[in-house]
């Protein structure tokens, strides 16, 4: 248990398991002291070297640990909690946004469009990949890209093993564009675009 000095804002809870003798703890239940009588905070699993959990944030004097099923004796090497102000997801089962330097797009429904102006400036070969939000791409059909106002079929390869991928081969022919197909296997995600 920790006690803080007074009641106290909290939206995250760090906690650490000592592992010496391997990982124990298989299922907690985190809750918050609230004028005397104890709150739910948020359950977990497996907390390993180090656990950052985000909760829905409430003023607390005291903040438990318990334990709902674990390997042999637990113990939990540290417990600390904070005020980032930052608030939580609002469902757990969502996934993360991505962030990469050659996110592009995005799509929904089963189907994209992406206008490739500038992101394909030079003649190169770029690598188009599809990550869903849940699930798994099985394949992209129904492809259509399009180069200087013509349709390119010949320019466009997919990728041995990896159904989620394409290769775009963008020639001198400047920097409008766009590519649209289907996505099987996921309904919604977002598009990397990056020279190979």
């Amino acid at each position: 248990m920790l006690t803080l000095r007074t009641a106290t804002r909290i939206d995250s809870v760090v906690l650490q398991e000592n592992t010496a003798r391997g990982e124990r703890m298989r299922a907690y239940r985190l809750e918050g002291r609230v004028h005397g009588a104890w709150v739910p905070l948020g359950t977990g699993t497996a907390i390993g070297q180090k656990r950052i959990q985000p909760i829905t944030p409430a003023t607390v004097d005291a903040v438990r640990v318990v334990i709902t099923a674990s390997a042999g004796t637990p113990s939990l090497r540290r417990l600390a909690v904070f005020d980032t102000g930052v608030a939580p997801p609002s469902d757990w089962n969502a996934a993360a946004s991505l962030w990469a330097a050659d996110l592009v797009g995005s799509w929904t429904c089963g189907h994209f469009t992406l206008d490739l102006h500038g992101h394909t400036r030079d003649a190169a070969q770029y690598r188009l990949r599809l990550i869903p939000h849940e699930g798994v791409v099985t394949g992209i059909t129904d492809v259509v890209l399009t180069l200087g106002g013509a349709e390119q079929p010949r320019m466009l390869k997919k990728v041995p093993g990896k159904p989620n991928e394409l290769i775009l081969d963008v020639t001198g022919m400047g920097d409008t564009g766009t590519i649209s197909g289907t996505v099987q296997g996921a309904a919604s995600g977002q598009i990397l675009l990056g020279k190979v």
